[in-house]
C-alpha cells in the first residue's frame, strides 16, 4: 500500500521532500482514477496517509540572484515592509513579528534592532522571551532598510510593529499577507487541486502558493554575509545561531557551491 511505498522510501534514507513529491505524484494519479468511471474506486487513498516522521529535510536554498532582484523591487507594495524587513537583517519571521518600535534604534552613527523576543505562533500567539545569550542580539540596520523603519507618528513604542488591530500577528494571518504579496510581486503560481474523499463530493479547488518563503530570505542573507567575507563568529551573532557549527556549516554549504561553480567555469573552458 502506500504507507509501505513511503515507509521504504525513508529506508532507503530519502529526504522528507522526496517522499512528499512521489506521495503528491500518487495523489494525481488516484484523483485522475476517482474521476473515471471506468475504474472501480470511491475515493483517493493519499488522503489518509502522512508522509513518514523522522525523514532529513533537504536544506532550504536562497533566491536566485534575479528572484532577489525582483523582491527589491515590489518592497513598496503592501506588506513589503514586513519582506524588507526579513531581506536585509536575516531574522526569523517568529522574531520579526515580535518585534515592538521601541526594539528600534535609528541614528546616523549607529542603527540596530535589538531581538530579545521570538512569537509561538502555533494556535494563539504567544511572546517567548530569549532564553540563550545567542537570543539576545543586536541586528544592524542597514540604509536600504532605513525607511521601511521609520515609525509613524501615531504609534507608541511599546506597540507591535507588525500587528492586527494592535494584537500579535497569528500563523494565518502571516502566511495570508505573504501569499498576497507574492502574487503582487508576480513570486506566486496558481495551484488546482481535485479531492474527493470516502463519502464526499468532489471538490475541485484553485489557489496562490507562493514560489519563495520567508525563510529563504533568512538564507540569502547568510549568502551575502558570507560573499562579503564576514568572519564566522560576527556572522553567528548576527544570525543568531546558538552554535557556531551551524554557521559553519551554512559557509560550508555555500563555499562547496560555489566551487562548484568555479569547476562548470573549467569545463565549459574546453
Amino acid at each position: 500500500d502506500i504507507s509501505r511505498v513511503l515507509l521504504e522510501e525513508k529506508s532507503k534514507g530519502y529526504s522528507y521532500k522526496h517522499a512528499a513529491a512521489k506521495k503528491s505524484i500518487l495523489k494525481q494519479i488516484f484523483d485522475m482514477a476517482v474521476i473515471d468511471k471506468d475504474i472501480p474506486i470511491q475515493y483517493n487513498p493519499t488522503a489518509s496517509v502522512n508522509v513518514p516522521r523522522g525523514m532529513k529535510k533537504g536544506r532550504i536554498e536562497a533566491p536566485e540572484t534575479d528572484v532577489v532582484q525582483i523582491i527589491i523591487q515590489n518592497l513598496d507594495k503592501p506588506f513589503g515592509d514586513f519582506v524588507a524587513l526579513l531581506l536585509y537583517t536575516g531574522m526569523r519571521t517568529e522574531e520579526a513579528v515580535a518585534l515592538k518600535w521601541s526594539d528600534i534604534h535609528l541614528s546616523d552613527a549607529d542603527s540596530y534592532i535589538s531581538v530579545h523576543a521570538a512569537v509561538d505562533l502555533h494556535g494563539t500567539p504567544l511572546i517567548k522571551e530569549a532564553k540563550t545569550d545567542a537570543g539576545y542580539r543586536t541586528v544592524p540596520i542597514l540604509p536600504q532598510l532605513k525607511p521601511f523603519l521609520r515609525r509613524p507618528r501615531s504609534a507608541h513604542a511599546d506597540d507591535y510593529i507588525f500587528n492586527v488591530d494592535g494584537k500579535l500577528m497569528t500563523r494565518g494571518q502571516i502566511t495570508r499577507r505573504w501569499t498576497s504579496w507574492c502574487k503582487d510581486a508576480g513570486l506566486a503560481a496558481q495551484k488546482t487541486y481535485t479531492n474527493r474523499h470516502r463519502g464526499k463530493k468532489e471538490c475541485v479547488r484553485t489557489e496562490w502558493r507562493p514560489t519563495i518563503s520567508p525563510h529563504q530570505l533568512r538564507h540569502n542573507y547568510a549568502t551575502v554575509l558570507y560573499e562579503q567575507e564576514v568572519d564566522l563568529l560576527t556572522a553567528k551573532d548576527i544570525m543568531g545561531h546558538k552554535d557556531i557549527s551551524t554557521t559553519q556549516a551554512i559557509y560550508t554549504s555555500l563555499r562547496q557551491k560555489h566551487r562548484q561553480k568555479e569547476v562548470d567555469k573549467i569545463a565549459g573552458g574546453f
